[in-house]
This record gives structure tokens, sequence and C-alpha cells, in this order.
């Protein structure tokens, strides 16, 4: 898979209003403290949860669907938003019965490196979030600049290099 490396760019003045606003909404759902923090390098949200009891409802048939609900309505201060793609990659249950929804986030159809979300639900609430996201808006070009045998090439010269001179094989992903 090509995968894309980004950080963010936009103001973090700007940023830190979205965060702040995104974190409010979610104590206003719980309706309650909750548990907030934020990224240093970029100032989104990282993780987030709610004290036992005080799950935020969201609606939706499957755990998916209530994941992608709440993320739809509390995604910005994470750094989500409509310019990016967030694909399921799996789907737990727990001997306590909390599901876990988790995600990886695409750009243009490739996936962004190191950014994922994960959403544990309790029953039909969401009692915590883990993310690592890149904001947006980008603007960026998914053209390759090189072709598949070029980069397959320079892998074979860096493994090799790597694996003191032994052969690698390199296949096409």
């Amino acid at each position: 898979w090509p995968v894309l490396a980004m950080g963010a760019d936009a103001p973090a003045d700007a940023r830190a209003r979205v965060v702040d606003g995104g974190r409010r909404a979610l104590r206003a759902a719980a309706g309650t403290a909750i548990t907030f923090r934020a990224s240093r390098e970029t100032g989104l949200g990282t993780f987030f949860a709610t004290p036992r009891g005080r799950e935020i409802a969201v609606d939706g048939s499957t755990a998916e669907a209530r994941a992608r609900a709440f993320l739809a309505q509390h995604g910005a201060g994470f750094g989500l938003d409509a310019g990016f793609e967030l694909r399921l990659v799996g789907e737990t249950e727990d001997e306590l019965g909390m599901q876990h929804v988790y995600f990886q986030q695409f750009y243009r159809g490739l996936p962004i490196a190191p950014a994922e979300v994960s959403v544990h639900m309790d029953g039909t609430g969401v009692r915590s979030v883990s993310a690592k996201a890149v904001p947006g808006p980008l603007e960026l070009s998914t053209t390759p600049a090189v072709t598949a045998e070029a980069a397959r090439e320079k892998a074979r010269r860096v493994g090799k290099a790597l694996a003191d001179g032994a052969d690698v094989e390199c296949g096409t992903p």
C-alpha cells in the first residue's frame, strides 16, 4: 500500500478553537465532567472518556454505524472532517460486553500513517475514543513520484545493505 505521512499545517489558533469547541460539545453530550487529552504536536484531541454510566448515546443498528454517527457529530475535535475517509479495519467485543471499533484514516484512497481512530462503546453509548488523526484541509497530490519498479529496486538495495549483502525479495503490495 502506498502510505501518506503528513503533518498538520492548519494555524494552531484555528485548531485550538475547533478542539476546544469539540471538548465543550463532548462534555455537554455526556452531561458531566469528561477526560479529554490533546496532542502537544498538533493540538488535536487524542483521547476522550466519560465516567462509567455516562456514555454518550448514539443511534445506529451496528457498532460501526454508532461509531460513525458519533464521529460525524464529534470528530472535528479529533481532526476528523469531511475531507477524509475512515475505513473500518476491525471490530471486537470484549468479555465485559464493550464493543471496540477501529478505523484507519484515508486521503484520496490512500491510507495515512499513523492515523487511526478507536471508538469504545458500552451498549448503545460511546464510552471513550482514542485518536491519532491528520487534520485537513489538505491539497496533496496522490500521483506517485516514482514508478513501482524504481521503488522496488530501491527497496532491494536498502534491504540488501541492511541484510549485510544478502539477497532481498520485494513483492508488490
